[in-house]
């Protein structure tokens, strides 16, 4: 009997295994934080400075893979939104102002630790946004107006960490914590994001 049924419990474990891996897709909406102290310094215009709206609604769309109850890798795409302010010459040197945005989204590919418990499952992620960054701004200097658009791209690492929870029938909820460091193109400027959201993921 004791036989038996170790050869019994060995025929589960594959297919226990099996059901710890596989692909998954998600999407997610939430808020992204990015800096309020801003500075915008155009070609030939005096340096400007202006508080921007610290936050805006981000986006995500993810596609994963499990390889075991532990360990996942996910490609997915993130936008973070918009930042946006009015600026001026601090000095008061000069009648300059203006007004600017600036936007950051693209691919990202991660690498996530998980610690199942029971339903909830935490876990903590690092990985790379390749980011395409774009500055629009125009204003006014001693009458004579100026503004552009530029565009540019980079590698920016971020960490996070978060929860999923198992609703059944292969759906989950997932709420996630993520920090961008530096999102930056030298042409286009920089800022770090802390970004939230609360999504769904579907696993085969």
């Amino acid at each position: 009997r004791s036989i038996a049924c170790f050869v019994l419990a060995g025929s589960f474990a594959p297919s226990a295994f099996a059901d710890d891996a596989g692909p998954y897709i998600g999407a997610a909406i939430g808020s992204a934080e990015h800096a309020e102290e801003v500075v915008l310094t155009p070609s030939d215009v005096p340096p400007m400075t202006g508080q921007s709206d610290s936050r805006d609604t981000s986006w995500a769309f993810t596609l994963g893979y499990r390889v075991s109850r532990h360990l996942a890798f996910e490609l997915g795409y993130l936008d973070l939104g918009k930042m946006e302010a009015s600026v001026a010459d601090p000095t008061g040197e000069s009648d300059a102002q203006g007004r600017f945005t600036f936007s950051v989204e693209g691919i990202t590919v991660s690498m996530l630790g998980q610690f199942p418990i029971g339903k909830w499952t935490p876990y903590v992620k690092a990985g790379v946004l390749f980011s395409e960054t774009e500055l629009n701004f125009a204003g006014t200097v001693s009458g004579t107006s100026f503004g552009d658009r530029v565009k540019g791209d980079s590698e920016d690492p971020f960490f996070g960490f978060g929860v999923t929870y198992d609703l059944g029938s292969r759906w989950k909820a997932r709420l996630d914590f993520m920090h961008v460091m530096d999102a930056r193109d030298p042409e286009t400027g920089q800022s770090e994001y802390q970004n939230v959201t609360l999504g769904f993921s579907w696993h085969f």
